[in-house]
C-alpha cells in the first residue's frame, strides 16, 4: 500500500497492526520512533514479503509532520538497536513470547530522497496476522505523548467495530506500566495523574474513540485496570480532520473493508471490488457482522459472503432495524427503560451495574427492536 504522493489534503489512512506488536514493551521507544515505525509498516504492506522496502524521505517527514532530518536520522538509528518483547499481555494473539529487533536495517540516501529499510524475519509477523488493530495514521500525528499512542493502539486492538464497543481485559498495574513504558514514581496517584488521565484526555479529544477506565483494588490499593472503548463519531476534531470526500477515498480497493473481505471472509479480490462498487458500507458491515457469528459452520466462506451481500439477504433477516436505528437520537442525560428498569444515558452508554454497560450502537438497536424505551429528561 503506497502513500499517495500527489494527495495534498489530509486523508484517512489506516494501518493493520498485529495485536502482539501492539502489546510490546514501550520503555525504550520514543513517540517519534513509534509513529515512524507505524508509517514504515503502512508503506511496506503490499510488498511485505520483500526483504527490503523503500519510502521517500519527504513522505516520511510529511506523515510525521517532523522535518528535522538530523534528529530523525538519530531516532531511526536508535530504533535499530531496540529489542522488544512481543505479545507481553497475550489476551488476543496467543502466540508464544518472542523478542525482536524492530528495525534491523535502515539506509538514508539524501541525494535520492529515499529511505531503504528492512524488518528482517520480523516481517513474517506483519503478514496476514490472525489478530490486529486498525490504527489511523492521521490521528497519531496529533498525539503529543508516547503514553497516549501506546494506550490508543491497545484500546483500538480491543475495540470491536461491528458492535460499536470494546473492553480490554483487566490488566495488572505493573503490566500496564510496562505496556505504556512508564518508569516514574511507583505511587499509583502519580501514574494516574501524569500518565493515565493525560492519555485518556488526549485520546478522547483527538481520536475516533472514547475511552474510560475502571479500577480494581486489592487491600485498598489499585491492583489492575480495565478500559471501556466506544466510537466517537461526533468528535469535532475528527470533522475538521476528515471531510466527507476525503473519507470516501478509502472506501474502495486498499481500504479497511476491502482488506476484511479478502482476508477475514475469503472473498476473491475481483468479487471484493465488485461488492465495494455496488453496496453501501453500512450494508456490507451489517452483513459481515451477521456472518462472523457463524463463520465456523460455513464450508465455502467466500462464496457464502458474496451471496449474502449481493442478494441483500441480511435485510430479510433483520427487517427495518438498520433504517430505524440511524434515525434514533439519544441525548446525553436521557432516561432509558430496559426490562421495566430505568437507567441514565451518559457519555455514550448506559451503565447497568458495576460490571455491565450498553454502548450507544447496541442501545439504538434495542430501541429499534422495541426492547428499550427512551424518555427525554
Amino acid at each position: 500500500m503506497e502513500i499517495d504522493k500527489g494527495q495534498k489534503n489530509e486523508v484517512d489512512v489506516k494501518i493493520i497492526k498485529p495485536s502482539g506488536l501492539i502489546q510490546i514493551t514501550n520503555k525504550k521507544i520514543s513517540l517519534l520512533q513509534r509513529k515512524a515505525f507505524n508509517i514504515l509498516i503502512f508503506n511496506a504492506y503490499t510488498n511485505i514479503e520483500e526483504e527490503y522496502q523503500a519510502i521517500e524521505l519527504n513522505q516520511l517527514k510529511k506523515y510525521l509532520e517532523y522535518h528535522d532530518l538530523k534528529t530523525l536520522k538519530n531516532e531511526l538509528i536508535n530504533l535499530m538497536g531496540i529489542v522488544v518483547e512481543f505479545n507481553i499481555i497475550g489476551n488476543r494473539d496467543k502466540t508464544k513470547w518472542q523478542a525482536y529487533a524492530l528495525l534491523p536495517f535502515v539506509e538514508i540516501d539524501e541525494d535520492q530522497n529515499t529511505i531503504r529499510y528492512s524488518f528482517g524475519p520480523f516481517r513474517n509477523k506483519l503478514k496476514e496476522p490472525a489478530f490486529y488493530a486498525r490504527l489511523n495514521l492521521e490521528i497519531q500525528k496529533h498525539f503529543k505523548s508516547r503514553y497516549t499512542l501506546a494506550l490508543y493502539e491497545f484500546c483500538c486492538d480491543n475495540f470491536i467495530r461491528q458492535r460499536g464497543f470494546g473492553v480490554t481485559p483487566w490488566i495488572p498495574l505493573e503490566e500496564l506500566k510496562e505496556l505504556l513504558g512508564y518508569d516514574g514514581n511507583i505511587e499509583f496517584k502519580f501514574f494516574k495523574r501524569n500518565v493515565l488521565n493525560r492519555a485518556l484526555k488526549e485520546i478522547n479529544e483527538k481520536s475516533d474513540i472514547r475511552v474510560s477506565m475502571k479500577l480494581r483494588r486489592k487491600n485498598k490499593a489499585v491492583s489492575s485496570i480495565q478500559f471501556l472503548v466506544y466510537p466517537d463519531e461526533k468528535n469535532q476534531f475528527l470533522k475538521k480532520l476528515f471531510g466527507p470526500k476525503q473519507q470516501e477515498l478509502f472506501e474502495g480497493e486498499g481500504s479497511e473493508l476491502y482488506y476484511r473481505l479478502i482476508h477475514e471472509f475469503s472473498v476473491n479480490e475481483l468479487l471484493a471490488r465488485d461488492i465495494l462498487k455496488r453496496f453501501s458500507r453500512e450494508h456490507i458491515e451489517n452483513t459481515l457482522f451477521y456472518i462472523s457469528k457463524r463463520k465456523e459452520r460455513i464450508k465455502d466462506l467466500g462464496a457464502y459472503t458474496y451471496s449474502m451481500i449481493t442478494n441483500e439477504k441480511i435485510k430479510i433477516l433483520t427487517p427495518g432495524i438498520n433504517e430505524n436505528r440511524t434515525q434514533i437520537d439519544i441525548p446525553d442525560g436521557a432516561t432509558v427503560e430496559i426490562n421495566g428498569k430505568k437507567y441514565k444515558y451518559e457519555d455514550g452508554f448506559v451503565k447497568i451495574d458495576k460490571m455491565h454497560s450498553i454502548p450507544e450502537a447496541k442501545l439504538k438497536q434495542m430501541i429499534a427492536e422495541g426492547k428499550a424505551k427512551i424518555y427525554q429528561s
